[in-house]
């Protein structure tokens, strides 16, 4: 692992810097050292969740920055259920003018959910809209329980 760079501010008190891939690097190692993050389930293997928030990597979704926005979803599994959500979420947009250009699944690693997450774990879905009338690298969370 790549040390970081050392510098001084006006203070004299060191700061670190990382490059952003040794910042998300040390954030993910943070979060493999903290044991209970937030509730925690009887089985010992389920919990509320813990990621890292980054930039929008708009090269790698394949869109140039600034002519999307995206919202990440979390819906539920129920399919019924699902899909009128999705409809609410479009018509809501369509009705102030903002387009819903496509969705894309998020890919998740199962194997090491707990029973009880594996039974109640959301479909994570990436939603592409038009960027129209919002702000540049926003990031939308929604959570749904239609």
């Amino acid at each position: 692992m790549e040390k970081p760079t050392k510098h001084l501010q006006k203070t004299n008190k060191p700061v670190f810097s990382y490059t952003g891939e040794e910042h998300l690097k040390q954030g993910l190692h943070a979060l493999r050292c903290v044991e209970h993050r937030g509730a925690c389930a009887a089985d010992g293997l389920t919990g509320d969740g813990a990621g890292i928030m980054t930039d929008i990597p708009f090269d790698m979704l394949g869109y140039e920055k600034d002519t999307v926005a995206v919202a990440f979803l979390f819906l539920t599994r129920t399919r019924t259920r699902r899909l009128k959500a999705l409809k609410i979420f479009e018509q809501t947009f369509g009705s102030i003018g903002l387009d819903v250009l496509e969705y894309r699944d998020v890919p998740v690693n199962p194997d090491n959910l707990g029973e009880s997450a594996s039974q109640s774990v959301p479909i994570m879905v990436l939603l592409f809209r038009s960027p129209e009338s919002c702000l540049r690298d926003s990031f939308l969370l929604v959570s749904s329980s239609f």
